[in-house]
């Protein structure tokens, strides 16, 4: 009964800050005076946003490739020189009493595994980190295409023909786009 109350008591508590915290968000972006009603400014927002963002994620996931890189070929000479040395060691095992135990290939095989596993999941969260940067990046070109058609100014004029069989006229229209 005691964990139930403690439960109930901390649970309400974690709620009325997340409410309050919830609150403190909403007011704080959609009140925002610069983006109350100008779709433009808007759109300028999610542009900045999203390339921030993007060029972040696609930085960060090209550093966690190479790292993934070095640590995985870092971890494949480890491991080499761990199975040269036990097989020196099993080669030459008469020159080792048994009180010496391993030659220490063990340590390197765990050091040179663990390597190889941190560097193949670096590799993986890079890739994962960079398509995501680059699909951000190709949301901020789409931002950025509604806003050169908003600022793009055209002006064009273009004479119509007009034909009406049933009333018999003939002649055109001058129309002029901006």
């Amino acid at each position: 009964m005691k964990f139930v109350c403690l439960f109930f008591i901390f649970f309400v508590a974690l709620l009325a800050h997340a409410q309050e915290m919830n609150s403190t968000y909403v007011q704080a972006v959609y009140n925002t005076p610069a983006l109350e009603n100008d779709s433009i400014a808007r759109i300028l927002h999610n542009y900045e946003r999203a390339t921030k963002i993007g060029n972040r994620h696609k930085n960060l996931g090209t550093g966690l490739i190479i790292a993934g890189g070095g640590g995985l070929c870092a971890g494949a000479v480890v491991t080499a020189y761990a199975i040269k040395k036990h097989i020196d060691y099993e080669h030459d095992a008469e020159k080792y009493s048994y009180e010496e135990g391993d030659s220490g290939s063990a340590f390197l095989f765990f050091l040179g595994g663990s390597s190889i596993f941190v560097g193949g999941a670096s590799i993986i969260t890079g890739i994962i980190f960079r398509s995501n940067g680059q699909k951000r990046l190709d949301r901020a070109n789409g931002y950025e295409e509604q806003l050169r058609q908003y600022n793009q100014r055209s002006t064009s004029l273009s004479i119509v023909p007009l034909i009406n069989p049933i009333g018999q006229a003939f002649g055109g229209n001058l129309l002029l786009n901006f």
